[in-house]
């Protein structure tokens, strides 16, 4: 740790410090993971009565921790551009883009642990469930961004400019875009202004 924090820096936008120390900490569980994960002591040691191995179960705890992490990321970045007006239109892909990539890459770390546990007919259960997991993600980041696109090309090309106005919510005085209908915290309708 730095010691430094958002305020120390003097900022009055946001600042990305964070992402750094996030970005730290992913790489230390991935590494850590598949450096215990290689070494003969993880690799020739079972988990009696099955066919798990105890590289196995490293190499899972490091990959899933990293994936947490990203996920965590995304959580982080929403919160952060709610300070940058101008990207603020982002904020509501955020966190369906990563749970796309969580759910694709983490496909491939459950299945280390999981793997020896499963025949033929759960290895294809699993798969199925993994395939609607990911189709359905698909789906919330089409459908995030649409929301968010069609109203934000409508404004611009109204306004003649990027500058996309904002508005507050009645309820908990979050910052939404002119166009929103509910405010993307406590989903309160929002009231627009007669022009």
């Amino acid at each position: 740790m730095t010691g430094l924090s958002d305020k120390d820096l003097g900022s009055k936008g946001p600042n990305w410090l964070w992402s750094l120390h996030y970005a730290v900490a992913i790489l230390l569980a991935l590494v850590l993971g598949t450096i215990l994960g290689s070494l003969s002591l993880f690799t020739e040691t079972f988990l009696p009565g099955t066919r798990l191995r105890a590289s196995e179960l490293v190499q899972f705890m490091g990959y899933a921790g990293a994936l947490v992490l990203l996920w965590l990321v995304g959580q982080r970045a929403v919160v952060e551009l709610r300070k940058l007006k101008n990207l603020l239109f982002l904020r509501p892909v955020i966190m369906p883009a990563m749970t796309l990539i969580v759910l694709l890459i983490g496909y491939k770390v459950v299945l280390l642990v999981a793997a020896p546990f499963l025949d033929r007919n759960g290895q294809s259960f699993y798969n199925w469930i993994m395939m609607a997991g990911i189709v359905s993600v698909s789906f919330w980041l089409i459908l995030a961004w649409l929301r968010q696109s069609a109203p934000l090309l409508e404004t611009m090309e109204q306004a003649g400019r990027t500058v996309i106005p904002e508005i507050s919510c009645p309820r908990c005085n979050a910052l939404a875009l002119s166009f929103s209908r509910f405010c993307m915290e406590c989903g309160a309708r929002l009231s627009h202004p007669a022009a």
